[in-house]
């Protein structure tokens, strides 16, 4: 596990203790309330379902907690993941190869995984997408879908209604991509960076 200072752009391994979780990839982490959530992830490209558990991280004591979860567990690998308020938003991701539509939260007091039903103009089964809260809504986009496409539409989900709306945006879109980051900043700007994307020719960038 590591840290960089912004001040003067400096990596640093930092020391861990306690549950610490296994070696993985294709997870996601959050931060909630000055506590870090990791989920998901898988130890081999060969894996159907991600990894089991949930693991918390103090920032101050730098020590792992493996949670004690109830609910539904979580199984899809290369979700996407939002903090808000209490509450992690959790959509899609693949289950034994195929991509699914799931909308799961995960309550941070309760520590309880909950399937959620939602309404609106719904996105599709996507794995590899990104998303990012910006007040209370969290925007989704990219992934890659059933049909064996990248996605390029941007959808956004109200957490009060719980429902989708794909939204008709200006300006030059980014190419459908899957496996990028999406980052918001000061709840106006999102950034963007990275993806994986085909070209015209059929080439992967």
């Amino acid at each position: 596990m590591l840290t960089v200072t912004p001040e003067d752009v400096t990596w640093e391994e930092i020391p861990q203790s306690g549950d610490v979780p296994s070696a993985r990839e294709g997870h996601t982490l959050c931060v909630v309330k000055g506590r870090l959530y990791l989920f998901g992830g898988a130890s081999s490209p060969e894996a159907t379902e991600c990894l089991p558990g949930v693991y918390s991280f103090d920032i101050v004591t730098l020590t792992w907690e493996c949670l004690a979860v109830g609910g539904v567990a979580l199984r899809a690998l290369r979700h996407c993941s939002a903090a808000g308020g209490e509450n992690i938003y959790v959509y899609g991701g693949a289950v034994e190869g195929n991509p699914t539509d799931d909308l799961m939260v995960f309550n941070t007091v309760s520590l309880t995984w909950t399937p959620v039903k939602t309404s609106g103009s719904l996105p599709p089964a996507l794995w590899g997408q990104s998303c990012a809260l910006v007040g209370d809504q969290v925007f989704m986009f990219g992934g890659y879908g059933a049909g064996g496409e990248f996605c390029k539409d941007l959808y956004v989900l109200n957490t009060e209604n719980l429902q989708w709306q794909k939204m008709e945006v200006k300006g030059e879109s980014p190419a459908a991509c899957s496996g990028q980051t999406l980052t918001a900043h000061h709840d106006k700007d999102i950034y963007l960076f990275g993806g994986k994307s085909t070209n015209e020719d059929g080439t992967v960038t």
